[in-house]
């Protein structure tokens, strides 16, 4: 489940339970692919909040698409890039 996302307008990372008190109106947009994304859950007993894809996304976040990377070995040097997706894990 995603609880992060970015904020389209400022670029700036977003906690989902932030999201809901403050940012319903706007967009949020995926820290890995940069596609739009919708919450979820926030009205369902039972259910954590979370972000969530729109059908149809190549986001590798994303239930089986995940196995198309399983074998990417994982890198030393750790950037801005890196740092961003950190996050996830």
């Amino acid at each position: 489940m995603l609880r992060v996302a970015l904020d389209s307008e400022t670029g700036q990372k977003v906690l989902i339970r932030d999201w809901v008190m403050h940012y319903m109106e706007k967009t949020p947009l995926c820290l890995v692919c940069n596609e739009e994304m919708y919450t979820k859950g926030n009205s369902s007993p039972g259910v954590t909040t979370h972000f969530s894809h729109y059908t149809g996304t190549n986001c590798p976040t994303v239930g089986g698409r995940r196995k198309l990377y399983d074998n990417l070995q994982p890198i030393e040097k750790i950037g801005k890039t890196q740092k961003k997706y950190k996050v996830f894990y």
